[in-house]
């Protein structure tokens, strides 16, 4: 072979190739295809190769040859190299763990250089192969060594830099915490391994987004390490639950400024509190409220009288904003974990600055506290979505309960079964989702069966009576869309603006807990959301009714408002760029809450000059008609010349006559004025018109009675005057 023939071609093999893994110390290489040197009997003793020797024209063509099987050696053992590197790190790491169990962990940073270290320097090729090399030649030439290079030693060319080593997950102890890196394969790099033994369904569960989790680990590492406050800073709450306080002090000043006297609801469930306290602590009789009542006599008409012994009726009022208050919060947690912080608040604002809102929390009536049970299941549901442990079944006492507090409260508790499995959705896969609102359905059915068994059919009667049977009445549909765009329109049309986004334009970040939902989870909740909040509007379209409507619109909008806040959020943009649209829709929002709460709180006449004018002209085991008897009777409680069962209202009555004739209705009333069965009459001429004529009619017809006074009263809906009369 000449010496001439591919010089470069050789000069290149032989520079690539290290010394050291060219020949090892001692051992002997018979070069294949040299030709011997004329005039020499046998083969020489090959002299060591050296740098001098790789250098074109110095040497002879059998040394170049020999360079060559050389370089096809060290091409041919790369892999083995490679793989023996490979191990080596392995079981260099396995020993690390190790020793970390033993002792119980290492110091911080000592564990990522076990991991990562690698081989000092690779083996020699002595070492690994002691016999003699016959490698073939390689079919494509090594590539050229890089410049950059160290001077120490380097690999064999060719050789790819090797991968971080991956660390398999420690195995936790049951019931321990496993955080997201044990649990996941996970490379340095923010890559996810999937091991070949996994299956398909396991690899779907361990998908996670990288770029979240490494965003919540710097959030929490950089809490974690944020310097502690001190002194009087530590009072001082953070940015979002300061804004969280500012919007439940506005939602408290605005229920607080609006007063009256007791409502009619108000004066019968406190008075009938009274008498069930009574009942409970001394045995005394008790009337059958539980056959006509909306709610569970036992439950809240107990706890309010309970405070109004303690500080009247503002006390009273005080327990229904306090609930409204905690509505509010729960409002704010459960938009956090669904949609956000920004979110959460802008929804628990338009939540708490709603007229339902704010008139539910200066009203001494069951709705604020069944309104509290209510967001205190839905939040449970949602807090317990992300764990595996069955937290949910804990929302079961807080819907019946509430359902027994407000019978109308069943119209909700669906929502907040399908909330269950809706929001479990991306943490539980839809198999295991399913099994809780099926199981709560079930747990509730059963408790609240077991309670009406418990309590009796005539229990059943007033939920018939009040709730599922409940009698149709004369508004018209006009009037009531009004209403209800009066008392819900602002929010539910933010809450229509958050479903858009959320289902059509999502953000990367939707939602903030556990994965991103896809589009049927999404569709599901925004669906769930906006029909809660026409349930009750629905309802009382049906029944052509608006008997407690301004109410029942706020048990809708708790569910509508963390989307509302939703929407608001996305309109004003990551950068405010239309900010002035978030204001206009918060400021459309208070002045509606407002104005319309205030018309509520006026729409019944002041009860002051009427009960003092009572009191004047009372009498012993007198009989008195008054058109709205439940607030004499609550102001007058305990006056032994007003007792209950003196009073009769303009509802109902039974009069047996002189001539032992049963009337009833209108004959009644008009029988017994007109022979002077009551010592005092007062009526407006605007709550039961019809039954007021028949009074004026038998008291102008006997001649009994005269007007001793004519009380004029501002309302919201205009000048309410009641006349009182007396028997001569």
């Amino acid at each position: 072979m000449s010496s001439t023939v591919n010089d470069s071609s050789r000069e290149t093999a032989i520079s690539e190739a290290p010394a050291d893994a060219a020949r090892a110390p001692g051992d002997e290489v018979e070069p294949a295809g040299t030709a011997e040197q004329p005039g020499t009997p046998e083969q020489a003793e090959q002299p060591e190769i050296s740098e001098q020797a790789a250098i074109p024209g110095q040497q002879s063509g059998g040394w170049f040859d020999l360079i060559d099987d050389a370089a096809a050696a060290v091409t041919t053992i790369l892999p083995v190299i490679k793989s023996a590197e490979i191990k080596t790190a392995e079981a260099k790491t396995a020993e690390a763990k190790t020793a970390e169990i033993k002792t119980g962990g290492v110091k911080h940073g000592e564990s990522k250089r076990v991991e990562t270290e690698a081989p000092q320097s690779a083996p020699s090729l002595g070492d690994l192969f002691p016999g003699p090399l016959r490698p073939t030649v390689p079919a494509e030439p090594p590539e050229p060594p890089d410049s950059t290079a160290p001077s120490a030693p380097a690999a064999p060319a060719g050789l790819k830099p090797k991968p971080a080593p991956v660390v398999p997950p420690p195995t936790a102890k049951p019931g321990s915490k496993v955080s997201w890196r044990e649990a996941v394969p996970y490379e340095e790099t923010g890559i996810l391994i999937r091991p070949a033994d996994w299956s398909t369904d396991r690899v779907e569960t361990a998908l996670i987004n990288v770029a979240s989790l490494r965003a919540g680990k710097a959030d929490g590492d950089a809490a974690a390490q944020a310097p502690r406050r001190k002194g009087l800073m530590r009072f001082v709450p953070v940015p979002r639950r300061g804004v969280l306080m500012l919007i439940l002090l506005i939602q408290a000043l605005l229920s607080l400024r609006n007063s009256n006297t007791a409502f009619e609801d108000e004066a019968l469930y406190l008075y009938s509190g009274h008498l069930e306290l009574a009942h409970l602590v001394y045995g005394q009789p008790v009337d059958d409220f539980a056959s006509y009542f909306s709610g569970a006599p036992v439950l809240y008409p107990v706890a309010g009288a309970f405070m109004d012994q303690l500080g009247g009726l503002f006390a009273a009022r005080l327990l229904s904003l306090t609930c409204m208050l905690a509505a509010t919060c729960l409002v704010y947690l459960i938009g956090r974990r669904l949609f956000g912080t920004k979110s959460a608040l802008c929804g628990a604002a338009l939540f708490g600055t709603t007229a339902s809102a704010i008139f539910m929390g200066g009203f001494a009536t069951y709705d604020a506290p069944a309104v509290f049970l209510l967001a205190l299941a839905g939040w449970i549901v949602v807090r317990g979505a992300s764990s595996s442990w069955p937290y949910y079944v804990v929302a079961v006492f807080p819907l019946v309960l509430a359902v027994g507090t407000k019978y109308a409260s069943l119209l909700f508790v669906p929502t907040v079964i399908v909330l269950a499995g809706v929001s479990a959705l991306p943490h539980q896969g839809w198999r295991w989702a399913l099994v809780r609102p099926v199981s709560l359905t079930l747990m509730v059915a059963s408790m609240a069966y077991g309670a009406l068994r418990l309590a009796g059919p005539t229990y059943v009667h007033g939920i018939e009576q009040t709730t599922t049977n409940r009698a149709q009445g004369g508004t018209s549909t006009q009037t009531l869309l009004t209403e209800i765009a009066k008392w819900g329109a602002p929010v539910f049309a933010a809450a229509l603006l958050g479903a858009f986004y959320y289902v059509f334009r999502p953000r990367a970040d939707d939602p903030v807990s556990g994965p991103r939902l896809s589009l049927f989870s999404r569709a599901a909740m925004a669906s769930l959301m906006l029909g809660t909040a026409l349930l009750a509007p629905v309802n009382q379209l049906r029944i052509h009714t608006d008997v407690a409507l301004q109410k029942h619109i706020g048990f809708g909008l708790l569910f509508a408002a963390p989307l509302a806040g939703y929407g608001v959020v996305r309109l004003v943009g990551r950068h405010f760029g239309r900010l002035q649209l978030g204001i206009g829709i918060g400021v459309l929002a208070f002045a509606f809450g407002m104005s319309q709460s205030h018309i509520m709180f006026r729409g019944w006449a002041n009860a002051t000059t009427l009960v003092s004018t009572i009191v004047k002209y009372q009498q012993p085991n007198a009989h008195y008609l008054v058109e709205i008897d439940e607030v004499p009777i609550y102001y007058l409680r305990g006056d032994t010349e007003a007792e209950p069962g003196q009073f009769t209202s303009t509802f109902a009555f039974t009069y047996v006559d002189l001539s032992g004739q049963v009337l009833n209705g209108n004959a009644a009333y008009k029988s017994a004025a007109q022979q002077g069965y009551f010592q005092l009459i007062a009526f407006d001429q605007s709550t039961t018109p019809d039954v007021d004529n028949s009074i004026m009619a038998g008291m102008y017809a006997g001649g009994l009675y005269r007007k001793v006074a004519s009380i004029p009263e501002q309302t919201a809906y205009g000048v309410v005057t009641y006349q009182v009369w007396i028997k001569k």
